[in-house]
Formats: structure tokens, sequence, C-alpha cells
């Protein structure tokens, strides 16, 4: 089945994550899986805000999403040197897809 870790700074997301389950599970069955949980971009991955990202990458997990977060994001991701997407880049085994999605006019 298909497990999805669905991360970001916003608890309220968590509302949205539990009904993403419970429809997957609805259409597809019991075999597939989401949960949500906190993280924090503007921090390195030691960083106890980025507990879960550590444990993602060290239990197999080969596909990151980033999705509209770098825009909004921008001045703090600059002033912390992009720490987390470096750290994330480097430590992903070969092979890891890293998907960005963003659309800004700027």
């Amino acid at each position: 089945g298909v497990r999805v870790l669905a991360l970001d700074y916003e608890a309220r997301w968590e509302t949205e994550v539990g009904a993403v389950v419970a429809a997957t599970r609805s259409a597809l069955g019991l075999r597939h899986s989401a949960a949500f949980g906190r993280c924090d971009i503007t921090l390195p991955l030691a960083a106890p805000a980025n507990e879960l990202v550590e444990e993602a990458l060290a239990g197999g997990t080969r596909l990151f999403v980033a999705s509209y977060v770098v825009a909004e994001n921008a001045v703090a991701l600059r002033d912390s040197d992009f720490v987390f997407f470096e750290e994330l880049f480097a430590r992903a085994p070969a092979g890891t897809l890293m998907l960005v999605l963003e659309t800004t006019h700027r």
C-alpha cells in the first residue's frame, strides 16, 4: 500500500489530512494510510521540529514533495541559507525524487 506522511508547520492541516485518510480508505481500502506531523523548513534537519523528516529519511522514504512553501517562506529560507533543503538534498539516498511545486508572480 501507499503510506503518506504530510508534514507542515501549521497544525491546522491535520484536519485536512484526516479527511484525506478517510476518503482514501473509503475508496481504496485499508492498505493505504496517511498521517500528519509537524516540520519547519526554516530550521536544520536536526532541529526537534524536524524529527519526523529525519525519521522519514532513515525509514526509506524516496519521494519528498514541497508544495507551495518556498515562495511564502522565501525571506526566512534565505536567512537560514536554505539549510533545510541543503541538508535534505545532501542526506537523501541516490534516486530519491524531490518535487518542488511553486507558483508565484515574482
